[in-house]
C-alpha cells in the first residue's frame, strides 16, 4: 500500500517539478530583440549582411550557413562597455549576439527567389562585481541600439530589390 501511494504522489509532484523547470528556462530568452527585415534576394543578402556586421558593426562572424533553401548568419558575441542606462541599473559591460534567418518566400518573375528575412539579437549583461552574464529584458537604449542595426539591414534589402 505503501509504495503504491508513493508511486501516487510521484506522478502528481513530477508534472509539477517539471513545469517549474521549464517555466525558469524561459528568463534565460528575455535578452532577445527580434525583428522582421523583410524580403532579400539570395545574392543580396550574403553580400549585405556580412558586409554590414563585420565591416560597420564590428561584429565577427561565428556561422554561416546557406543551402539549397534557408540561410542563416550567425555572429559571436561582441562586448562593449555598458550603455548608460544600464550602467544606472548595475551592470559594467554588456555584449550582443546576433542571428539572421532567411527562408523561401515566394519566386519573383524574373525567377529570383525572394526570401523573408528575420533579426534576432540576444543581450547580456554584466553586473558590477559579478563574473556571471545575465540576460535581463533590454533597456531602452539597448534596444535602440540593435534597431540601428536591424533598421539598417532593412533598408539594404529594400535599396537592393529596387
Amino acid at each position: 500500500m505503501k509504495s503504491r501511494i508513493t508511486l501516487l504522489i510521484a506522478f502528481l509532484v513530477a508534472p509539477v517539478l517539471l513545469a517549474a523547470c521549464a517555466s525558469s528556462g524561459n528568463t534565460a530568452r528575455q535578452g532577445l530583440i527580434r525583428a522582421n527585415l523583410g524580403t532579400a534576394t539570395r545574392n543580396v543578402l550574403i553580400s549585405e549582411t556580412v558586409d554590414a556586421l563585420t565591416t560597420r558593426y564590428g561584429f565577427l562572424m561565428l556561422r554561416s550557413v546557406v543551402d539549397t533553401e534557408d540561410i542563416s548568419f550567425e555572429t559571436d558575441w561582441r562586448q562593449e562597455t555598458a550603455l548608460k542606462d544600464e550602467q544606472e541599473q548595475g551592470y559594467t559591460h554588456s555584449r550582443t549576439k546576433i542571428t539572421i534567418t532567411a527562408r523561401p518566400r515566394n519566386r519573383s518573375s524574373s525567377g529570383a527567389q525572394n526570401l523573408a528575412v528575420s533579426f534576432q539579437a540576444e543581450t547580456q549583461v554584466l553586473p558590477f562585481g559579478n563574473e556571471v552574464w545575465v540576460s535581463p529584458p533590454p533597456t531602452e537604449m539597448r534596444k535602440d541600439a540593435v534597431s540601428q542595426i536591424s533598421n539598417f539591414l532593412r533598408r539594404a534589402y529594400q535599396t537592393a530589390l529596387r
